[in-house]
């Protein structure tokens, strides 16, 4: 009998949390409904349709949920310190031998070319055939026929001294070409999540200095966040509408730009030095962001409200840590071919928009990347 009440009142609290959790629930989806509230995932943002796939062909509801499905997995290769994606083959995606595919490959190649970067070389805001890397395989293919071979080796949050350890795991040959497009996620791990080791934030050693109970609670969000909308508004333990304490007005983040210019600055000349002593060519690009434009558009604008697109406190991170990376790359071109892309989509027509976030763009941006690579790259070939 006492067995019988006990199991009857563990039922009973059961039920009622459930009932509780049902309302709490329900009760944030309502008021998420009547508020006009700006959407609480980047999921959500992306099935707006919003402007910078306007006029995209490829765009679908399909499209958009490959793109948060892929890749298959994630893989820290903890003795190499970088990430790759795992294989997949879909529609939109497709990664093989941890390398997202560049399309139009040539069988046969005199030399090879490693585009090597983070998210804008990877380029999961659209299809295989418009990353930066297929498109340049298409104009070098149409310039030069069979002579170049263009691989995808661009990892999601990938820094300066994780492209250069994955380049030391490349077989150059001489007359290869290794191209480093870069400079978003050093200014995000250096100056907004004041990580100067270089490493990703969940998969190195940064993680595991957090207290144990914000572990937990970072577990339990992102296991949870796809399902609940109150638990992706309110257990947020990192939530993107509160400025990181290091960010608020009145602190110096001088050594810790200091601190990116240094490191920033000695990893791409070493990068170069490796690649010359396997007799490549080594060129190296920063490449464009939002907060690096001097006017904005309004849709930019709006961009910058929406705390799950641009979290608080990134504009103050990348104004003090794009001048750091000026500042290293006119050093670091004063020794070795390196450009500046900074405010490249600066210029475009009435009511053309590029950025899909502060650091990612569309097909049209990555297009106008890639003549921009050609012309400081193979004008002269």
């Amino acid at each position: 009998m006492a067995c019988t009440a006990a199991v009857k009142k563990l039922l009973l609290v059961i039920v009622s949390l459930l009932l509780m959790a049902l309302l709490v629930e329900g009760g944030t989806r309502l008021f998420l409904a009547l508020s006009g509230h700006p959407p609480t995932s980047r999921l959500e943002f992306r099935l707006t349709r919003p402007p910078p796939y306007k006029d995209a062909a490829y765009f679908s509801e399909a499209f958009v949920t490959e793109q948060f499905r892929q890749p298959g997995g994630w893989h820290f290769q903890k003795e190499l310190g970088f990430l790759l994606p795992g294989d997949m083959h879909g529609q939109f995606y497709n990664v093989e031998n941890h390398q997202r595919r560049t399309t139009g490959q040539p069988v046969n190649s005199e030399h090879t070319v490693f585009l090597i970067g983070g998210s804008a070389v990877y380029c999961a805001e659209v299809p295989d055939d418009h990353t930066v890397p297929s498109l340049l395989q298409a104009e070098l293919t149409r310039r030069f026929g069979r002579r170049y071979r263009v691989e995808n080796l661009g990892v999601p949050g990938a820094t300066i001294q994780e492209e250069l350890n994955r380049l030391k795991t490349v077989k150059l040959a001489p007359g290869d070409l290794v191209i480093f497009y870069d400079g978003a996620n050093d200014i995000i791990q250096a100056l907004f999540y004041r990580n100067t080791q270089g490493h990703l934030v969940e998969t190195s050693d940064f993680a595991k200095q957090l207290p144990w109970r914000t572990r937990v609670a970072v577990y339990v969000h992102r296991k949870l966040r796809k399902r609940s909308l109150f638990v992706r508004l309110f257990l947020n333990p990192s939530d993107p509408a509160k400025t990181p304490p290091h960010l608020r007005p009145g602190t110096d983040l001088r050594p810790l730009a200091d601190a990116l210019r240094k490191e920033y600055y000695e990893t791409v000349l070493a990068a170069a030095r490796h690649t010359r002593e396997a007799g490549g060519r080594f060129v190296h690009f920063v490449q464009p962001t939002l907060f690096a434009l001097s006017t904005r558009s309004a849709y930019e604008s709006q961009l910058q409200k929406i705390p799950y697109i641009v979290p608080a406190g990134m504009e103050t991170a990348f104004a003090a840590g794009l001048p750091a990376l000026r500042e290293a790359q006119r050093e670091i071109g004063r020794q070795i071919e390196s450009y500046d892309a900074m405010g490249l989509l600066q210029a475009r027509p009435p009511g053309e928009e590029y950025f899909v976030d502060y650091c990612h763009v569309n097909h049209e941006g990555n297009r106008i990347v890639v003549q921009f690579i050609l012309e400081k790259v193979f004008a002269d070939r």
